[in-house]
């Protein structure tokens, strides 16, 4: 999975829920031993609902564009 996003008005319904159970049986048939994931705390409830737990957090850095034009 990557970059799942839901819709407002389809939030709530279960289907992130669904993609997530359906991507962790594949991990299971592929004999995946460990399975990780980033989330938004949008996402959060629904990984935690399926059984994620937090080990941590991603930081994330972003640099405002510059405006060359000014000395």
């Amino acid at each position: 999975m990557y970059l799942v996003s839901t819709k407002k008005t389809h939030r709530r319904k279960g289907f992130g829920r669904e993609m997530t159970n359906h991507c962790l049986l594949m991990a299971k048939v592929l004999r995946c031993e460990n399975v990780e994931l980033q989330a938004t705390e949008i996402g959060k409830g629904v990984y935690e609902s399926v059984g994620f737990t937090i080990h941590g957090s991603v930081d994330v850095f972003r640099i405002k564009k510059h405006n060359h034009n000014s000395e």
